[in-house]
């Protein structure tokens, strides 16, 4: 319930800080951004009030959720954790206060300084309020609890449900565009430019090291006879450069 309301943006939790803060930097700099974001505050907060209705509400729909039990300490215990800092968090950085902006002074130089309306919150809690009570309208009051194996009341709103069921097919875009493509290029480039460039180039490297090294094992043969050839050659190739050069 906690992490609900305050994902809402409902005071004094710590969701409704964040929130105020973004809508009124949107405010001041961009009307259109405001609205939108309004409009994603007021879904936000509906599908919170949907999730609790349906989750903690009504008769239980599946065998797993009616034979669920409460989690052990090292689940509950975390979560009792970060429902304190939910409650709380927000009031590190409380208005006219800024404690958490002060301590972070140092590291915000040359930052606009946060700023707190009165009307910009009105507004945020009023459509957070809003959204909550939408999603009980819709499904406490006109739906009158999903039961099982019953419709959910938003399939009247026809391909606009349909759209939110298909996750507006954001899933298969991204895997057109990103997955996809990007797989056919690994493919590519572990086919024909790593096994076929860079694994042959190494070959290839390896291949002329022995080669060099097969020639020259032949001159360190250890017979004497021979070095004392190479050093004789060595000193007439000398003699002869010193003799042309003058």
């Amino acid at each position: 319930m906690i992490g609900a309301l305050a994902l809402s943006g409902i005071p004094p939790l710590a969701g409704f800080f964040s929130k105020d803060e973004i809508l009124h930097a949107a405010e001041n700099g961009n009307m259109p951004v405001f609205w939108l974001l309004l409009l994603a505050a007021f879904l936000t907060a509906f599908y919170m009030g949907r999730q609790l209705i349906l989750v903690f509400g009504g008769t239980v729909r599946t065998r797993a959720a009616g034979a669920a039990t409460e989690n052990k300490a090292i689940i509950t215990v975390p979560l009792i954790l970060l429902a304190v800092l939910a409650t709380l968090g927000g009031l590190l950085n409380f208005p006219g206060v800024w404690s958490l902006e002060l301590w972070l002074e140092h590291t915000l130089e040359g930052l606009t300084p946060a700023a707190f309306s009165i009307t910009t919150a009105a507004i945020s809690v009023l459509v957070a309020l809003g959204g909550l009570g939408s999603a009980y309208l819709v499904y406490l009051v006109a739906g009158q609890m999903i039961e099982t194996n019953s419709p959910d009341p938003l399939q009247r709103l026809g391909l606009v449900w349909k759209g939110m069921s298909q996750k507006w097919a954001i899933d298969e875009l991204y895997g057109a565009i990103i997955v996809r493509p990007f797989n056919w290029l690994a493919r590519v480039l572990s086919s024909s430019v790593d096994q076929g460039i860079i694994d042959n180039l190494s070959a290839g490297l390896a291949w002329l090291m022995q080669f060099f090294a097969e020639v020259l094992r032949r001159v360190q043969n250890g017979f004497v006879r021979s070095y004392a050839l190479v050093v004789l050659i060595g000193v007439v190739a000398i003699l002869t450069y010193i003799v042309i050069g003058r």
